[in-house]
């Protein structure tokens, strides 16, 4: 099975072709073969990281947090891709077990959290129910409903006796 990196941008596969190009004429290794002249730059890694960092605050103007956060993405995402090419130069196999294992590890918080979260959603339930409870029996005291006229759904206020309405067997009728 092959698996592949997603990259989202042009000039990130630009990069990641550059950084093997740097990493296969590095010194202590076979020389490259010659090869036709290619429309792909050579980049240093400082220079990569300062080109993705222009693109990064082109694109956040506005947001710094935002800029912040991009900016360490593109440096660790452009450290990595020197550190795979190198791995490919090496060992002529691209090595994304590294990968894996971030998704992986990724995956187990997200699923902790989650669990968290439900925790504090069952305990905020429990409260809620008790605050209801609780305001409920503050309402019922206060207009004098007993517990029992409450659970049968009677909600008279204060145990006053309604008075029957005349009818043909009430003991009222002839008054």
């Amino acid at each position: 099975m092959i698996k592949t990196l997603p990259l989202s941008t042009q000039a990130a596969i630009e990069a990641s072709d550059a950084a093997l190009v740097v990493s296969t004429n590095a010194p202590g290794l076979s020389p490259a073969p010659p090869s036709p002249p290619s429309p792909v730059p050579k980049f240093t890694t400082d220079e990569m990281r300062a080109f993705f960092t222009n693109q990064v605050l082109e694109k956040t103007k506005n947001d710094p947090e935002k800029a912040k956060e991009l900016e360490q993405r593109v440096s660790e995402t452009v450290y990595e891709t020197f550190e795979m090419c190198k791995k490919f130069a090496e060992t002529g196999k691209l090595d994304l077990t590294r990968k894996d294992q971030k998704i992986e590890s990724l995956e187990a918080r997200i699923s902790d959290l989650e669990a968290k979260l439900e925790e504090k959603h069952q305990e905020y339930l429990k409260k809620d129910r008790q605050l209801s409870n609780l305001e409920t029996g503050y309402l019922r005291r206060g207009l004098g409903i007993s517990r029992h006229q409450l659970r049968n759904g009677r909600s008279e206020g204060g145990g006053a006796k309604e008075e029957k309405k005349a009818g043909p067997n009430s003991v009222n009728q002839y008054k």
